[in-house]
């Protein structure tokens, strides 16, 4: 066996990009994962913010050489951000930045050949005990895969012009994984249940769930690593 001190680490970059609705825990699961603290207040995410940690892929491998990669977390604010509703001038001037943030983010990985601020994948949250978040977070996750499917077309059209083989860049498309934070709390009515007909929705997407509990840090790092 190779002398774990002298064996190559192998460092990448990884860009995750965290998504929707308010009050949904985006930033408590963000936080879970990677300072493993939970704060039991709400604070709205005024705008975006970044998160860093670097994680061994090879973990539970001890035979394997380690591969680190660092991971970069974008918490981004919501679309349904409650500051959208303000109507001061200087809160207007805020609603507006944070849209056409969110709608780069959104459209970034589609329409640059720039790979070092490139997004790798995206994290969809929803609240377990709310199904209209789920609905909310189901709206962006179709804007997305819109997005995707206008990005195919035109990658077909490319192939189709008689492109020589290897002249046409590769089709990049970011991994989604769908996460149902607050698995510890029970919906208070019939109404907020997450059906079997939902989770099927989402898998036909081509799209994983995972519940997760950032209060109880179940699940946390076991869906953050599924995309790594």
């Amino acid at each position: 066996m190779t002398d774990l001190k002298n064996r190559k680490k192998i460092v990448k970059k990884f860009r995750i990009c965290v998504l929707g609705p308010s009050y949904v825990g985006k930033t408590q699961v963000i936080n879970r994962f990677v300072n493993n603290s939970f704060t039991p207040f709400y604070e709205p995410t005024l705008s975006y913010q970044t998160f860093r940690r670097a994680v061994n892929v090879n973990i539970d491998d001890p035979s394997t050489d380690p591969k680190f990669v660092d991971l970069e977390i974008w918490d981004m604010f919501p679309h349904d951000h409650p500051l959208l509703n303000e109507e001061s001038e200087l809160m207007q001037t805020e609603a507006k930045a944070m849209e056409e943030k969110l709608d780069e983010v959104i459209k970034s990985p589609y329409g640059t050949k720039d790979l070092i601020n490139r997004i790798h994948a995206y994290v969809f949250v929803f609240d377990n005990s709310n199904r209209k978040t789920f609905q909310n977070m189901k709206c962006m996750i179709e804007t997305v895969v819109e997005l995707e499917k206008t990005k195919r077309k035109g990658d077909s059209a490319k192939q189709s012009k008689g492109s020589k083989k290897g002249s046409v860049e590769q089709s990049f498309y970011p991994k989604k994984l769908v996460i149902g934070n607050k698995k510890d709390l029970h919906p208070k009515n019939k109404q907020d249940e997450i059906t079997l007909k939902d989770m099927q929705e989402i898998g036909k997407l081509g799209i994983n769930c995972k519940f997760v509990s950032a209060l109880n840090n179940q699940e946390i790092t076991t869906a953050f690593m599924k995309l790594v």
